[in-house]
């Protein structure tokens, strides 16, 4: 059974909330398995990597951290090969912009930078 909320008040949210910007793609677009990245977001918060606004904490030395996360959730398969709507292959460009929109954080430094 997969709980929808933790014990700090942490609810998962499948889908977008944020307000749509430009250029970034949609959860449904970009999300292959909603449940199980559900699940991961809860690690993410009881690791104190995102609140429970789903907001970077911005704790020391978490960007590098959250950064090779990224990386790790590309080379895992969280993410579509394919946006279907726009017939372009996603990048891993287009997957840091759409985390970095949903967690209200700027990693592009730290992603460039980390060659797994």
């Amino acid at each position: 059974m997969i709980r929808t909320e933790t014990e700090g008040g942490f609810n998962p949210k499948m889908g977008d909330f944020r307000p749509e910007l430009k250029g970034i793609l949609s959860y449904d677009t970009i999300i292959k398995n909603p449940k199980r990245f559900a699940e991961l977001e809860t690690e993410l918060y009881l690791k104190g990597y995102i609140d429970e606004e789903y907001n970077f904490t911005h704790k020391h030395g978490l960007k590098s951290e959250m950064a090779v996360i990224y990386h790790q959730l590309i080379r895992d398969g969280y993410f579509m090969p394919r946006d279907f709507e726009e017939l372009k292959n996603i990048k891993p460009r287009d997957i840091r912009k759409f985390l970095d929109h949903r967690y209200q954080v700027n990693l592009d430094k730290q992603f460039r930078m980390i060659q797994l």
